[in-house]
């Protein structure tokens, strides 16, 4: 990831409320039910809540299923592909040092390994056998490990960069990377020094994605005097132009590989150096002054002709398919604060305003392209989605229905991951 992200590698206790700085949370009313009538007894799958204090995983009810670590501070929870295993990072307190938690979804056992770094992203392999987990480098900037199934690592040796993104091949173990301005493929996770160069692609994008069920993958080419969406076949290196992509980019591709949706010319929410003012959330919306002329938007592509459609036109800082492809969440930012909307059947809802946790805001929607690279925040069935927002009494996981018609408080905490099954 960028170098200016190595600056977690001090993981910093997640910041103070940031209510100022963006709009009042309406979205995040305190709601609650129970029995037959409450619709998120409806809901499956688990939730992990991580914080400072500890690593807790909720039904969609809020009902506590097993609290974990609760003495240490816990980062980036990351569930499996299947959901059998979820990874995170621990932080001792009092010494600073990090270990590498996977958790057995099944029996709820833990297994901490020492960490070669505080890693503060991972990724799983399409079966869980592997781990994609990013760091702060030894000489700065940011490295990659791959580690097996316990944490533990399975590679020879670490890459390098100073910024540095990965996307895992959709049922298989190839994995690539977008390191610094060039972009490369792994083939062979026990033996990193034999990644092959897929070329010079330039930093106007985070993390590049394979296209499912092809050998095809997707990214930006800012190398030249403008920016392109390209498709490239890593075993033929034939190479489709799909069109402008101009500015800083933001793209995720559907579960099906038609489509993809691309959010172009709008300034990224980047972290500041370990500040926790909020100053990151500023410098952001400040930025929307010279965004407003360059037509931030995000379009609809057709993976096949290139072909466009508009859905938004405004500074989008996350989007995420649904697990079966029928919606995307869309999280803008413009003058008023954040907010979420839905586009599902050519037709975009707007479920009103939130205020993002400030750990949520920036260590993830920060890199959102590359946090969607696994499915985050939607439920297994796609019919709610969760998040870390501010309240009047603190941060909580909330949950939200898709199309808006309720949203609840569920515990205190800073990110919430939706399990994927």
């Amino acid at each position: 990831m960028p170098d200016n992200y190595g600056h977690y590698g001090r993981l910093m206790p997640p910041t103070r409320s940031i209510r100022a700085v963006v709009a009042t949370a309406a979205l995040v009313a305190a709601c609650t039910g129970s029995g037959a009538d409450d619709p998120q007894a409806r809901l499956s799958g688990l939730i992990a809540v991580a914080g400072p204090t500890g690593l807790r995983i909720l039904k969609p009810t809020g009902e506590l299923v097993v609290e974990l670590a609760e003495d240490m501070v816990v980062t980036q929870p990351t569930w499996s592909r299947a959901g059998t295993s979820l990874a995170a990072t621990l932080i001792d307190r009092g010494s600073g040092t990090a270990q590498v938690a996977v958790v057995d979804t099944a029996t709820w056992e833990l297994t901490a390994t020492p960490a070669y770094r505080p890693y503060f992203f991972y990724t799983w392999n399409h079966d869980g056998s592997l781990l994609a987990a990013l760091g702060p480098g030894r000489q700065g900037g940011t490295s990659v490990d791959i580690l097996d199934a316990a944490g533990a690592p399975a590679a020879n040796s670490p890459i390098e960069g100073n910024a540095m993104y990965v996307a895992w091949e959709p049922g298989g173990d190839d994995l690539l990377l977008h390191a610094d301005d060039r972009l490369f493929l792994l083939d062979d996770p026990d033996a990193v020094e034999t990644s092959a160069a897929l070329g010079v692609v330039g930093t106007d994008f985070q993390a590049p994605s394979w296209i499912p069920g092809t050998r095809d993958v997707l990214y930006v080419d800012s190398a030249g005097t403008r920016g392109r969406l390209l498709r490239h076949n890593v075993d033929t290196a034939e190479i489709i132009d799909l069109g402008a992509a101009e500015g800083f980019v933001i793209f995720s591709v559907h579960p099906d590989g038609q489509k993809a949706a691309l959010f172009q010319e709008g300034p990224i929410i980047r972290p500041g150096s370990g500040s926790n003012d909020g100053t990151a959330l500023v410098s952001a919306q400040n930025a929307l002054v010279s965004a407003q002329n360059r037509s931030p938007r995000v379009e609809m592509v057709d993976l096949v002709t290139g072909n466009r459609t508009p859905v938004v036109e405004t500074v989008s800082v996350w989007l995420e398919w649904s697990p079966a492809g029928e919606r995307l969440l869309v999280a803008t930012l413009d003058g008023t604060g954040f907010g979420w909307h839905v586009w599902a059947d050519q037709h975009l809802d707007d479920l009103g305003s939130f205020t993002p946790t400030p750990t949520f805001a920036r260590d993830y929607m920060a890199f959102s392209s590359q946090y969607v690279e696994s499915p985050r925040l939607w439920s297994p069935d796609g019919s709610a989605f969760g998040f870390g927002a501010m309240t009047d009494t603190g941060p909580v996981a909330a949950v939200t229905e898709a199309s808006g018609a309720w949203t609840v408080n569920l515990e205190a905490g800073e990110v919430a991951f939706w399990s994927p099954r």
